[in-house]
């Protein structure tokens, strides 16, 4: 005779495993102990290494990793993430020619934001609004030149507001730094949760990579680890509701 293997749930009838409130539980169960997937853009090598030797130490989650813009994008469309860690400043796709149209159009936001905003103070040629201006063509000489990279890091968090995902800005540039501050200006401005007062963003020091150091990405995974947990509160409490 075989042998059928039963399970009591709040009642003295047995029920058999492969009954639908079993099924529930189980799924429940593995819903519990899944794994949370997150993606990390980062396009030095040396950064991703510590990067990698630090995630590879936590068992509870699943990293992918992205190199450039291009890969990132692919990524974040294939596959839902739990949230995503993106460096500011990357090549749009390693090993292929500049699209300077995507450049122009990129820097564009980036300039036509600041200027309308400071359009007053730029016509009446106060100082405040000069060196914004200033740090705007920095930026443009910095995008357009041979080894420049871009902050495609905007576009990356701007598709991951739009999908729901979670994400924190890990940059090694120094906040005040002339080309991070227009940058900033306008997600600050721009984005929903671009933001250094809402933890999304982990910044760097003077004249120091601090993306060396696993701290720096245990601090970036901290962050991020916040931010899912927020979401999650939220999605609980509305379905109360």
């Amino acid at each position: 005779m075989t042998n059928k293997m039963y399970l009591l749930i709040n009642s003295n009838k047995p029920k058999d495993l492969n009954t639908s409130d079993s099924l529930y539980f189980r799924r429940l169960k593995k819903m519990e102990n899944k794994k949370l997937e997150i993606l990390v853009v980062e396009d030095t090598i040396e950064n991703m290494k510590v990067a990698q030797n630090y995630f590879n130490q936590k068992k509870d989650i699943a990293v992918d990793y992205a190199t450039d813009y291009n890969q990132a994008i692919k990524k974040i469309k294939n596959k839902k993430y739990n949230g995503l860690i993106t460096d500011l400043f990357m090549p749009e796709k390693k090993g292929a020619e500049r699209d300077f149209f995507l450049l122009k159009d990129l820097f564009g936001k980036i300039y036509n934001k600041i200027y309308q905003d400071f359009e007053e103070e730029i016509a009446k040629g106060e100082g405040a609004s000069d060196y914004k201006l200033n740090y705007c063509y920095e930026l443009k000489d910095y995008i357009f030149s041979k080894k420049g990279n871009a902050p495609f890091g905007l576009l990356i968090a701007e598709k991951a507001e739009e999908m729901g995902i979670p994400y924190v800005i890990a940059t090694s540039l120094f906040h005040h730094n002339h080309l991070a501050e227009p940058v900033n200006y306008y997600g600050y401005n721009c984005l929903k949760n671009f933001s250094v007062h809402k933890g999304c963003i982990v910044t760097g020091d003077k004249g120091e990579n601090v993306k060396l150091k696993q701290e720096y990405w245990e601090e970036a995974y901290a962050k991020l680890n916040e931010k899912i947990n927020e979401r999650r509160s939220k999605e609980n409490g509305k379905r109360k509701f």
